[in-house]
């Protein structure tokens, strides 16, 4: 989507117990951003709706370099320095008590089809 097109809801943030049984259960959220457009409007919904449980990891996950099998011919659609500052921006204006709850996931993208492995620029670069 494009950020005008961000859909998500507060119910996609709901962390109440599957079953009756788990009510000690802690779910964690991973957010897997694929466009930087969208980590603005979704960072708004979470800072307006959501209020991490006690021990809630809320992991923020992009693809921001290239990887095997894409390297040649594919580019990021997440910058990393721009994901991470606009991440930052949102954490820093929550309350002191939920900015430990945020963790970065940071990955490539890649096409394992292409049977590359990952090199030592690949690990440099991240």
């Amino acid at each position: 989507n494009d950020a005008g097109a961000c859909t998500l809801t507060a119910n996609v943030l709901d962390t109440r117990p599957a079953r009756s049984t788990d009510s000690m259960l802690i779910r964690h959220i991973k957010l897997d951003f694929k466009q930087i457009e969208a980590v603005g409007p979704v960072m708004d919904i979470l800072k307006s709706t959501h209020r991490p449980r006690y021990g809630q990891t809320i992991f923020l996950n992009a693809d921001v370099l290239p990887g095997p099998g894409v390297r040649e011919h594919s580019s990021v659609t997440v910058q990393a320095r721009r994901f991470i500052e606009t991440c930052f921006r949102y954490i820093d204006s929550m309350p002191d008590e939920y900015a430990t709850n945020f963790a970065f996931s940071l990955g490539y993208k890649a096409d394992y089809r292409s049977g590359e492995p990952y090199n030592k620029q690949d690990v440099t670069l991240m």
